[in-house]
């Protein structure tokens, strides 16, 4: 199966034509744009102000030992 690109304003006449509600319609294709502009993943991205010095090793150790039985 070919990957097809359109525009934003073919898939939202695409939605509609098929049933979709407008407003439906409209947050998809918002999603669509910030998935693709990169705008959806800014606020995720790893920087000093989400980043801990956990180390994985160190937080799977005391995850475990939370959820041991006793």
């Amino acid at each position: 199966m070919p990957w097809v690109t359109f525009s934003y304003e073919d898939a939202r006449a695409g939605l509609l034509q098929n049933g979709f509600p407008e407003s439906l319609a409209d947050n998809y294709v918002q999603f669509s744009r910030a998935a693709n502009e990169g705008i959806l993943e800014e606020d995720y991205e790893r920087g000093p102000g989400n980043t801990t010095p956990t180390s994985i090793e160190d937080f799977a150790g005391e995850f475990a030992g939370a959820y041991q039985a006793r």
